[in-house]
């Protein structure tokens, strides 16, 4: 006879093949049942649950969450010590330049200024050809024939006297401070070294 098994129970047992096909009841459980005979139902496959990721202790934090409080606090500290710092280096340089804006402000000693250079006689006569004769034979009186150019340029005529040595005449070169007007002739005798000596007027 065929073997049938009961599902529930997985207990054999042996039944008339005109039982085959109809439900039967196990004597062992009672779980009623279709025989199949010797033909056992494939075992049901249980679904395989999907794994879920483990979720960490209640008291320990996560990596990631962990990483991201670090990395706030390192983000916080940085700010602060660079508002410390900037704060700091404002107050510095602000020191500094309080510091030097007060050497700034004493005022540089200034230098005593330069006179003008007093012009030398040979300028003098230069300036002016209207020189009154006192004045004028003041200045010229021990100038050299080089400075005497200078002063009212070669002379119109020259002569040698024995005795005298050179003399040098000039025509309006000095005024005569009786008429107003300029001299007719002005003669220049020269002297040992070679300076004007004598100024005379016509």
């Amino acid at each position: 006879m065929p073997t049938v098994s009961c599902p529930s129970c997985r207990a054999k047992g042996s039944v008339p093949p005109a039982k085959l096909g109809k439900k039967l009841k196990c004597p062992n459980c009672g779980e009623l049942f279709v025989a199949g005979g010797d033909a056992e139902p494939p075992p049901a496959v249980e679904p395989v649950p999907t794994a879920e990721p483990a979720e960490p202790p209640a008291g320990r934090p996560k990596k990631r969450s962990r990483l991201l409080v670090w990395g706030g606090a390192g983000v916080c500290l940085f700010f602060c010590c660079g508002g410390l710092g900037g704060l700091l280096s404002t107050d510095t340089s602000g020191q500094r330049q309080a510091a030097v804006g007060g050497q700034a402000s004493s005022p540089p000693a200034q230098a005593p200024e330069a006179k003008p250079a007093r012009p030398s006689p040979a300028q003098r006569v230069k300036a002016n050809r209207k020189l009154p004769r006192d004045e004028f034979r003041q200045l010229i009186s021990g100038m050299t024939p080089e400075q005497l150019i200078e002063a009212i340029g070669r002379p119109d005529n020259t002569q040698e006297i024995e005795g005298l040595g050179s003399i040098w005449y000039y025509t309006g070169v000095a005024l005569d401070p009786a008429t107003g007007k300029m001299s007719a002739m002005v003669q220049i005798q020269w002297r040992a070294p070679g300076v004007v000596g004598e100024v005379n007027f016509d």
